[in-house]
């Protein structure tokens, strides 16, 4: 993503890849901007196979949270238990104190059900 390989998009449409695993050292992930994120979004999307592009960020050490502008919406997974509810909300405040932008923001609650699941449901 990060060298925006063309090649790496061919090979995706030729073998019809559903999902590729993150970078194994989280200093690459930190090298990932939102150019990098936006083109690899429009370049999977210009070719038509995909309707859409989910990644599934879990909890990567994210460089800036700016990237997530690259983003239509971000889906949050959390438990209604205090602890993940406090969590929730001082991830609200950095977010707004860094990023300022929260509209795009949109928690989804988990009670023992499968996180894929949801995800698929939300994507489609």
């Amino acid at each position: 993503m990060k060298s925006r390989n063309e090649e790496c998009l061919e090979y995706l449409q030729a073998n019809a890849v559903a999902s590729l695993p993150p970078p194994e050292c989280f200093r690459d992930i930190r090298q990932i901007e939102i150019e990098d994120l936006r083109w690899f979004r429009e370049a999977v999307q210009r070719r038509g196979q995909y309707a859409g592009v989910v990644f599934d960020i879990g909890g990567m050490a994210l460089a800036s949270y700016a990237v997530f502008g690259a983003f239509d919406r971000i889906l949050i997974p959390t438990l209604r238990d205090t602890v993940s509810q406090k969590k929730q909300r001082v991830f609200e405040q950095m977010l707004r104190q860094e990023y300022e932008k929260t509209e795009n923001l949109q928690y989804v609650q988990l009670e023992g059900q499968d996180v894929d699941q949801i995800a698929d449901m939300y994507v489609r």
